[in-house]
């Protein structure tokens, strides 16, 4: 379910694949070193991330405020132009690895931020957007969402 279209944003947004050095997601866009992010659930600091019908991942800093005037708010809708998407919620990176994910996202799972615990597609479309990408994930974060997704 998708809310207000922020697509014509001129906000940066990020292709994790892109974003990938050594297995690290390097601090975008010079890709200097590698990112850490804030905590999940810093509204207007924290990033945010969506995964299309292909398993491509994309990322940016969430948006904060919805301000009319503002021409570079980035939201869930952003990422893929309003496209459809497998997945979407909040990221955080430390020192370029991947550490915590969650399903808050307005835009694609309104009231359903728990999706990451009961739906199994949700956890199956991030191992594959971050095995693609070839980033290296928190070992209890891929723990849990192989079990989840019921990969073993």
């Amino acid at each position: 379910m998708k809310q207000k279209n922020y697509c014509k944003s001129s906000g940066a947004t990020y292709d994790l694949r892109e974003s990938v050095v050594d297995a690290l997601v390097m601090s975008p866009p010079d890709k200097k070193e590698p990112l850490t992010s804030p905590a999940l659930g810093l509204h207007g600091e924290t990033y945010i991330f969506a995964v299309n019908m292909a398993y491509d991942l994309r990322f940016a800093q969430d948006g904060g405020d919805r301000t009319p005037s503002k021409s570079d708010i980035v939201k869930h809708e952003t990422l893929f132009h309003n496209d459809d998407a497998l997945a979407a919620g909040e990221i955080q990176f430390k020192n370029g690895m991947v550490i915590g994910i969650n399903a808050a996202s307005g835009s694609y799972n309104p009231m359903q931020e728990d999706l990451v615990e009961r739906d199994p597609r949700f956890s199956m479309a991030l191992l594959k957007a971050f095995r693609r990408a070839n980033v290296q994930l928190d070992i209890t974060l891929e723990e849990n969402l192989r079990s989840r997704a019921g990969v073993s």
